[in-house]
């Protein structure tokens, strides 16, 4: 099937109507279970009428190293952009890739009636062969954050937020694929028992208990080669309910990987559109203006960056967090899609258009890198060509 399949394909084909919903006031404990157990990562949060309020998520809980048994599942929440049913598949993929959530909503008078899965998105996305036939060695990034079997898990935990992924492959003997730690390990894991706190809040025991990385990591391993198509791949993710997808040589080594937001800036691509796309979220309600300054940097990055690659979609999502002084953080993600390639970038801050800057700042220092590499590269291999 073609691009006008890919295009034509709308919310409503992939609206889920059945889906797990806590309401605001039940009990943290309550929901985390539920998590652990079903083996999710996110879910729709509601008030006593059914008003749809937010997103719960993993993070908002691991994060946390204490928090109160009495603590409602209201105080953690997220709040992702909100789909309309015409919406086209690439626009939703421009919003997951913006957002990093799995999970998106469909509200129609404060009601939450259904959401899209990310999963599902891909799936349906692979029924088109410009995206299904595309070699993952043309999407798959070279760059693969490992851990060993003898690390930490406090360490591994570590690298698993700092990137915001599920799967973290586990190697030996270089870069050998021997097992995956998931953080739905983790998760359970941090069920283990705890020690009741004075003051009603769960901590862990005064001995810290900290295993190495063997004792819950997964052996069974999905390796696919570089060859194989995104199709093959996104089957891999749903057949095995994972989010990343190792690429091996023939010697079971990593050389690269690929995540849902690699398929998912390939789709957003066939949107279509002249210049660069810049997509906003999360700032429903805040004044106008505000979006009037956030564009203004923005545009003194895109000229600079347009000079060394050309800018095609920029994705900023806003998430709100209030600090225990009632100050609110702003945590800024950011992903650039240039004709090249992605940056992503996030940042928190106590003052949102500090975050913005730093944000593009980092993905500006990054692209004159690569360039500054590639320039390099070349130097070397014409001064070795003249020496022969």
């Amino acid at each position: 099937m073609t691009v006008e399949f890919l295009k034509s394909l709308k919310v409503e084909d992939l609206l889920e109507k059945e889906f797990p919903v806590f309401k605001e006031e039940e009990p943290i404990s309550h929901a985390f279970s539920h998590m652990v157990e079903k083996k999710i990562f996110e879910i729709a949060v509601v008030d006593e009428k059914k008003n749809f309020l937010g997103i719960l998520n993993y993070e908002s809980i691991i994060r946390r190293r204490k928090i109160p048994l009495t603590s409602k599942v209201g105080h953690f929440l997220l709040s992702p952009p909100k789909l309309s049913l015409q919406d086209s598949l690439p626009d939703v993929a421009e919003m997951f890739l913006a957002t990093d959530f799995h999970i998106l909503p469909v509200v129609k008078s404060g009601k939450i009636v259904g959401v899209v899965r990310r999963n599902n998105l891909l799936k349906k996305a692979t029924e088109s062969t410009v995206i299904a036939n595309v070699p993952l060695r043309e999407i798959m990034s070279t760059s693969v954050i490992t851990t060993n079997p003898e690390e930490k898990i406090s360490s591994a935990r570590a690298k698993m937020l700092g990137l915001d992924i599920q799967e973290l492959p586990i190697v030996e003997d270089g870069l050998k694929l021997i097992g995956i730690l998931e953080m739905s390990a983790l998760l359970e894991f941090l069920r283990i028992p705890r020690k009741w706190a004075a003051q009603g809040q769960f901590i862990s025991e005064k001995r810290p208990f900290d295993p190495k990385v063997k004792t819950v990591m997964r052996t069974e391993v999905y390796p696919i080669s570089e060859k194989d198509t995104v199709k093959e791949a996104v089957e891999l993710m749903n057949k095995y309910n994972i989010s990343s997808v190792f690429v091996c040589d023939d010697q079971n080594k990593i050389v690269g990987v690929v995540n849902p937001s690699d398929i998912l800036e390939l789709i957003a691509k066939y949107k279509g559109r002249d210049g660069v796309h810049v997509q906003i979220s999360g700032l429903e309600h805040e004044d106008p203006s505000v979006y009037d300054t956030i564009y203004q940097i923005v545009e003194k990055y895109m000229d600079k960056i347009h000079r060394l690659q050309k800018p095609e979609l920029l994705n900023i999502h806003v998430i709100t967090n209030l600090h225990h002084r009632d100050d609110t953080i702003f945590d800024v993600r950011m992903r650039l899609t240039t004709e090249k390639e992605s940056y992503a970038m996030k940042y928190e801050s106590w003052n949102l258009y500090e975050a913005v800057d730093k944000c593009l700042e980092h993905i500006e220092r990054e692209i004159i890198k690569k360039k500054e590499k590639k320039i390099h590269t070349i130097r070397k291999n014409l001064n070795l060509k003249s020496s022969k």
